[in-house]
């Protein structure tokens, strides 16, 4: 009598993509998850588990035929901390990273991982005003600096430095989120020396000049003059 013997093969694989290939501003990434049943058995009992989606993974079937395919969905919601933080813990990350596990009662496990790249783009603007528009007279000059966030992460550490003030620079806080903008003060005293000097030690000079430049932990400084 002959034995004949089956062999019995179950395998799968899982692909994952998005449409989203950059990550600028927080949002809702979608997956797709290609599952193919590459082996030359039916498959039960299938599971998918994303390690970086919001839990909502969806599949239309637990089961499938031999060559057959099935694509399952999930979403991860980014974030502006993550945005910040470059995708991980450390700046250097720069991706979004998922691994995806798919997985069977009858095939070994099959993995895959998508990176998605983040793009920063911290900046900055200040642009700094006073009522004073001109001056005739000893007297105290109060200057205005409007700091926007023109990137898109959020800015740590801003300082602002004026070159001719009174050293009273204050402004309401060192940090600001994206588009968001914050008014800081400062004033100087012009005095009658100022004023006998035409505003310079050359008397060509005319005005009194400020310039002041802002810096955060982000983004390149900017700096802006008034006279």
């Amino acid at each position: 009598n002959q034995l004949n013997v089956v062999d019995l093969n179950p395998l799968m694989t899982v692909v994952k993509s998005s449409t989203t290939t950059s990550l600028s501003a927080p949002g809702t990434v979608t997956y797709s998850y290609l599952v193919t049943n590459t082996g030359n058995v039916t498959l039960t009992g299938i599971v998918l588990s994303d390690d970086n989606d919001n839990n909502d993974m969806s599949c239309p079937a637990t089961t499938l035929a031999v060559s057959a395919t099935m694509t399952c969905t999930a979403t991860h919601t980014f974030t502006q901390a993550e945005l910040n933080s470059n995708g991980s813990p450390t700046a250097a990350s720069g991706n979004l990273t998922n691994i995806v596990t798919a997985s069977s009662n009858e095939a070994p496990d099959a993995t895959a991982t998508l990176n998605i790249p983040i793009v920063q783009n911290p900046s900055m603007t200040v642009a700094k005003s006073s009522t004073t528009t001109s001056l005739s007279a000893p007297g105290t000059v109060t200057y205005s600096y409007l700091v926007t966030n023109t990137g898109n992460v959020t800015l740590t550490g801003i300082v602002l430095n004026d070159d001719n003030d009174n050293n009273d620079m204050s402004c309401p806080a060192n940090t600001l989120a994206p588009s968001a903008t914050m008014t800081c003060t400062a004033t100087h005293t012009f005095t009658q020396a100022e004023l006998n000097a035409n505003g310079s030690p050359t008397a060509a000079s005319g005005t009194l000049t400020n310039i002041v430049t802002a810096s955060s932990n982000e983004a390149a400084d900017t700096t802006d003059t008034l006279d």
